[in-house]
């Protein structure tokens, strides 16, 4: 199972990042929480926002296409060929 670490998730202009309790509830992602496929979370970005577009650009946590189609540069059924070749 892989492990994000909370740290890894801090975007200073992050419009929502919380992490999901499985019961419908959600807590703020501290830098020492543990995200899980159990224990997910939801980072809400806004590209707009100068810290966000740097994060999806340089995280690597995303995928290099997914990357490039959340900056607009992907060609246009590459999104929909990568989330079907998975």
């Amino acid at each position: 199972m892989d492990v994000i670490e909370g740290r890894e998730l801090q975007v200073p202009d992050a419009v929502y990042a919380y992490q999901l309790d499985g019961k419908g509830g959600t807590t703020p992602i501290e830098d020492d929480d543990k995200i899980t496929s159990e224990e997910p979370c939801w980072l809400h970005l806004d590209y707009a926002h100068p810290a966000s577009a740097e994060w999806i650009a340089n995280t690597p946590l995303l995928p290099d296409l997914v990357r490039q189609a959340l900056a607009g540069k992907a060609p246009g059924h590459a999104l929909l060929d990568w989330a079907t070749a998975r």
